[in-house]
């Protein structure tokens, strides 16, 4: 018998493995607009796990500055997206367009957060955690 959990992350995996199905056969833009918004939410919940994972290494100085970088890269983020989606909002692409822009950002974002994960201990160009 299949614990709780392990049922719970099975009928998330095939909701989510259904609901990219349909997302592969959108045909309105409603549709495309809902699945780049599932995709963001998907991406943005990724970038929070690989965030904190630097986040639980820091403390002191680290932490503040990586508080710091964080809300300001949020804030490049947000602005350069608007930026870039600003000519399609005025359609019904506008949401897309702009989910997409932030999907991306944020998967970029992850990269940069796990690359600082696995910088070997002494490398004078990547970040040397304090504990």
């Amino acid at each position: 018998m299949l614990k709780m959990p392990v049922m719970a992350g099975l009928v998330l995996l095939s909701l989510s493995t259904a609901y990219a199905a349909e997302c592969e056969d959108a045909m309105t833009q409603f549709d495309m607009n809902q699945c780049a918004d599932a995709a963001y939410s998907q991406t943005e919940r990724l970038l929070e796990k690989a965030y904190h994972d630097v986040w639980q290494r820091t403390d002191g100085k680290q932490r503040q500055l990586l508080e710091a970088a964080q809300q300001r890269w949020y804030e490049y983020r947000n602005a350069d997206c608007l930026f870039q989606s600003d000519t399609a909002q005025q359609g019904s692409i506008g949401p897309m367009v702009h989910a997409q822009c932030l999907t991306d950002a944020a998967v970029e974002r992850i990269k940069i957060l796990k690359r600082v994960l696995s910088c070997p201990e002494g490398a004078l160009d990547c970040v040397s955690f304090t504990h």
